[in-house]
């Protein structure tokens, strides 16, 4: 069960590159963890698309992985490749049923 509660906050872009300043003191949207890999997925740039961070078992070190679209349905994103997108897609959707 997630424990997301509230307003979802816009992250802030680094002025000098397009990778989001994720604040990972507050709850993401998705914690999960995927072959000793945890993942998060936070709100993304301007709200259109959803910033996916990783953080490798035994680590506190949060990196920001990519952006990913969520259509619904399903996690798009080329560079994560398929298997890792669908394992995420249904870490998702649970989560946001969780949430309703």
């Amino acid at each position: 069960m997630s424990s997301f509660k509230g307003a979802i906050p816009k992250p802030v872009i680094a002025e000098d590159t397009e990778v989001p300043v994720m604040s990972y003191d507050e709850p993401g949207l998705l914690e999960c963890e995927i072959d000793e890999v945890r993942y998060r997925i936070d709100s993304g740039r301007q709200g259109t698309a959803l910033a996916l961070s990783s953080c490798p078992g035994g680590s506190w070190d949060w990196t920001f992985v990519a952006e990913v679209q969520w259509d619904g349905h399903d996690i798009k994103c080329k560079p994560i490749g398929y298997d890792l997108c669908r394992q995420l897609s249904v870490a998702f959707k649970q989560a946001l049923e969780d949430m309703s």
